[in-house]
């Protein structure tokens, strides 16, 4: 295995420990570990069920936020476009240049500029979150995709619980416990709960 792989390994685990000069290190064997497949000696404890915590509580809201974002990612820009089409054909049918000579009819340009800066901010209200929901998607789905890969390899299985919050500003969706069952025929320790 990779060092990158064995170190995602090792931060979950309850005996790292980290020095300035080797990096992390294993406290039962005091060396830079190395294993193929999985640890045979990991401690999962408090790291890991904090892990599993972050994981699921980034997901859950995620999927708070997809409704929300869709909806915006729709009715924003359709709303933006009318505006622009209106305003395009304000301008093309209502619009007269005002000679050089008379300055204060220029003021009836305001309007236009008025209207096609609201329609492009309310098109971009919708677009740049939907973009950013699309990233952290990705992002959000391949840590929970690896944490599920880490439990399977070590035979353990977890359980959410989720709390519902009330607040208005706040999200919906909170952790309230996790649950960890691990496999009668798995060798690893739970411990500093």
């Amino acid at each position: 295995m990779r060092r990158k792989e064995i170190n995602k390994h090792c931060d979950l685990c309850e005996y790292q420990k980290k020095d300035f000069k080797t990096g992390s290190y294993c406290g039962i064997t005091n060396e830079v570990p190395y294993f193929e497949k999985g640890c045979n000696t990991i401690n999962l404890g408090r790291t890991f069920k904090n892990k599993i915590k972050q994981v699921n509580l980034e997901y859950y809201r995620l999927l708070d936020k997809k409704r929300n974002v869709l909806i915006r990612a729709f009715l924003l820009p359709s709303f933006g476009l009318v505006i622009l089409f209106l305003n395009f054909l304000t301008y093309k049918f209502y619009y007269t240049p005002a000679p050089p000579k008379h300055i204060a009819n220029n003021i009836s340009f305001l309007p236009i500029a008025t209207m096609f800066i609201l329609g492009t901010i309310l098109i971009l209200q919708g677009v740049f979150p939907f973009i950013s929901y699309h990233h952290n998607k990705g992002i959000i789905y391949k840590k929970k995709s690896d944490l599920d890969d880490f439990c399977k390899l070590y035979e353990v299985e977890y359980e959410v619980e989720l709390k519902e919050n009330k607040g208005f500003f706040m999200y919906k969706t909170g952790i309230k416990n996790v649950k960890l069952k691990k496999n009668k025929m798995s060798n690893i320790n739970f411990n500093n709960f």
